[in-house]
Formats: C-alpha cells, structure tokens, sequence
C-alpha cells in the first residue's frame, strides 16, 4: 500500500505503470486511495484497520446530512427538540 500512495504522489510517468500494476491487483488500495486521498492514508500509518474504519465514519458523516435532506423539503426548518 506504501507503494502506491508514494508511487501517485510523485506523479511520473514510470511510476504510473507501477500503480497501475498494483491497482489490478489490489483494487481495494486504489479505492482507499480515491476516497481518502495520501495524506489521510499516509496519518493513519497505511494500517488497513485504521483506514477501514476512517472509511465507516465517512459513510456515517455523509449519511447524516443526506437524511435530514429527505426529512426537510423545500427548506423547511426543524426545531432543536426533534433534532434530539
């Protein structure tokens, strides 16, 4: 996993083969890569567990708001106490 995310952040035109490569045969690190970017892969110390569950509290947080949308039509506001 270190490989890839070193490999996309230098950006040449060699190394894009390598991630490639890599890409194929494990999709799964393209994808953390795609959803969570180097950096945030790089802070969690490339742990696969770490990044599996940075991965679950973003669907969780991307989920909230798009729930209230469903509840809230045309703007309507809600009151603090339904909030809770």
């Amino acid at each position: 996993m270190k490989s890839y995310i070193e490999s996309k952040s230098t950006n040449t035109l060699r190394l894009d083969y390598i991630t490639d490569d890599i890409a194929k045969k494990h999709p799964e690190i393209k994808y953390y890569y795609e959803q969570l970017g180097g950096e945030r892969i790089r802070a969690l110390g490339y742990k696969e567990s770490k990044i599996k569950v940075e991965l679950q509290n973003l669907r969780t947080i991307n989920k909230v708001p798009y729930e209230l949308r469903l509840l809230l039509k045309n703007e309507e506001r809600i009151s603090n106490t339904m909030l809770k």
